[in-house]
């Protein structure tokens, strides 16, 4: 595992929570996502940038429909969720 996230570009080893951090530029994110293609993975969901692809397309349509500021971060959450099962990048979901 060591050897792949070497492979990694941008990583870095944090020491006090003995955990690998990568960038969130969406490259980085598909070279990590192949790189651990038949490894379960825990990503951060904050760090996906907002207007990454589906997300774009998301955050309108929460603003168009007056949804609640926590209705939203549920279905940001679920959605983050989906596309970490899926293995894709949110940049490369199409609506």
């Amino acid at each position: 595992l060591v050897n792949r996230i070497k492979s990694v570009p941008g990583r870095k080893f944090h020491p006090k929570s003995k955990s690998w951090l990568v960038s969130s530029d969406p490259q980085v994110l598909r070279s990590l996502l192949s790189a651990f293609h038949d490894v379960p993975l825990r990503l951060d969901p904050k760090e996906f940038p907002k207007e990454a692809g589906i997300f774009s397309d998301f955050f309108e349509a929460i603003r168009l429909r007056n949804y609640s500021r926590q209705t939203a971060k549920s279905y940001h959450s679920h959605l983050l969720q989906f596309c970490s099962y899926c293995r894709k990048h949110p940049k490369d979901v199409l609506t």
